[in-house]
């Protein structure tokens, strides 16, 4: 699966070509596998402060398949909240547009 120390020494603006790769790449092979099981614990244990936003970005991106799971719905809470911090609400808007699972509030 994904080496986290690997994926966060990528995640610089020279290497995000690379960083941006990487990722696409274990987390495809883990969907084709259909094996997500590693994914959900990537996803929860991410520490969102040591990651950028385009990391965010393409991590909810490349892990739109999985849907509504619990680690996708905290992962993109956490993000968002994150992002919220630095970002203007437009910009967080079209950021996440399409790509953010929200909790249900029913």
């Amino acid at each position: 699966m994904i080496d986290l120390d690997k994926l966060l020494a990528l995640d610089k603006p020279e290497t995000k070509h690379r960083m941006l790769d990487y990722l696409f790449d274990k987390v495809d092979d883990q969907l084709y596998t259909e094996n997500w099981d590693p994914i959900h614990t990537f996803l929860k244990e991410i520490d969102l402060d040591k990651i950028s936003i385009q990391l965010g970005v393409g991590i909810l991106s490349i892990t739109k398949p999985l849907g509504r799971c619990d680690s996708r719905i905290h992962f993109s809470s956490g993000f968002r909240k994150k992002i919220t911090k630095t970002e203007s609400s437009k910009r967080v808007e079209r950021l996440l547009s399409g790509l953010e699972e929200k909790e249900n509030k029913e």
